[in-house]
């Protein structure tokens, strides 16, 4: 049964979060349609405008992303906190560069005229600062552009997106960690974030490894100088690599530790929430 929205993320909730939206009535997001002989490469880079746009306009991050055929992930990081320390020219200004509505034809002049005159509406602009910092505001701002272009392309109406996008708490820095990787070795262009606990370096140091552990099919022995970072991550180093490869398996609403799936329960008024795979997740996290 499908978990509430509600129950994974509460607009104006700080966190991470694994977001997922696929394509119906077999569309393509990017790559080689065998079928009709056509190419989408280019979409991905709509993909990738769109969400350095957004990124530029929301109070959060993207940590990572990853585009494929007929799908789309990204890791993101939600700050409410960013949204609630701006001034109300800025909610304005950012809120216009959302939804910009009709363009003036006399110049930048009017644009500040218009951030002026909403930024003077109190009621206005505190339903916007909540929006720039709501998650599924910012999945809407994403999906609505990609779709519209992909149907004017396609000379078609209609749905291109399933539905609403899947959502996935991820409750602590070894989900974090382990999401990451599982989406950069999808493998496709990825950004990286510091949310993790561990620098840039390190990071791309671990995915490289791990990308390579499961290339050859071997565990192999992490190097000494990561283990120190799983370890920081409370990880089970043996079961590091599996972890990865096995992510999209391993969880549902929630990933992390048995202890934050419990905390997650409990935030949520919940008496559980849901494990795919509880055996293979009792292995991947040391217990508390």
């Amino acid at each position: 049964m499908t978990m509430a929205r509600k129950f994974v993320y509460r607009p104006g909730e700080a966190g991470v979060f694994h977001c997922i939206n696929r394509c119906v009535r077999r569309a393509f997001l990017c790559g080689w349609d065998g079928y009709s002989g056509r190419s989408f490469e280019h979409r991905r880079e709509w993909v990738r405008e769109r969400v350095k746009e957004l990124c530029g306009i929301f109070a959060l991050e993207v940590c990572a992303y990853a585009v494929m055929a007929n799908y789309v992930h990204l890791v993101v990081r939600t700050r409410p906190e960013v949204a609630s320390a701006w001034s109300d020219e800025e909610v304005a200004r950012r809120w216009l560069r959302l939804c910009p509505g009709r363009r003036d034809q006399v110049g930048a002049s009017v644009e500040s005229d218009r951030v002026a005159m909403l930024a003077k509406d109190a009621e206005k602009v505190k339903v916007y600062r909540e929006r720039l910092g709501n998650l599924s505001w910012f999945m809407r701002g994403l999906s609505e552009v990609i779709a519209r272009r992909a149907n004017e392309e396609d000379r078609c109406k209609g749905r291109f997106w399933e539905g609403r996008f899947k959502c996935q708490r991820l409750a602590d820095a070894g989900a974090v960690a382990a999401c990451m990787a599982y989406v950069d070795l999808n493998p496709v262009r990825a950004g990286e974030g510091g949310v993790l606990g561990m620098s840039e370096e390190r990071y791309l140091q671990l995915v490289d490894w791990t990308g390579r552990r499961l290339h050859d099919d071997k565990a192999g022995a992490i190097p000494a100088d990561l283990a120190p970072v799983l370890d920081r991550l409370e990880l089970d180093v043996e079961n590091w690599v599996s972890t990865v490869e096995r992510y999209g398996s391993l969880y549902h609403r929630v990933a992390g530790r048995m202890e934050k799936l419990a905390e997650a329960a409990r935030a949520l008024g919940q008496r559980w929430v849901k494990r795919r795979d509880r055996e293979a997740c009792a292995g991947v996290y040391r217990a508390a």
